[in-house]
């Protein structure tokens, strides 16, 4: 009589789906332009000061004007994330798809 074996890993359909995207979309953003991925990043990424912005303006323009005076190369960087400050009201759920690299990827997967 043969004895049915357990699974070594007993793992989802909706688990392997979504890494599954994950790494599809992963392999996308290596595949493209570094210009069009930092349009992404700037689309998709979550960044908390365009939601500060929006309820503080003053605060973050005092900050701003703080990195501004001390360093341009990370004010250019400021001015690109925040954009013209409007929220991004998806971007809380799409970050999550974006990763760093392969390593990222594959931590985020276990």
């Amino acid at each position: 009589m043969r004895r049915e074996s357990e699974k070594m890993f007993n793992v989802p359909a909706s688990i392997v789906g979504i890494i599954g995207i994950l790494v599809l979309i992963q392999a996308a953003c290596d595949s493209i332009p570094p210009r069009l991925f930092l349009d992404i990043l700037q689309n998709f990424a979550f960044v908390p000061g365009r939601f500060t912005y929006g309820f503080d303006s003053d605060s973050v323009s005092l900050a701003y004007d703080a990195v501004a005076r001390q360093d341009e190369e990370r004010a250019q960087l400021a001015r690109f994330f925040l954009g013209d400050g409007k929220p991004l009201w998806w971007t809380p759920l799409t970050y999550a798809f974006l990763h760093g690299g392969w390593l990222h990827v594959g931590m985020n997967s276990l």
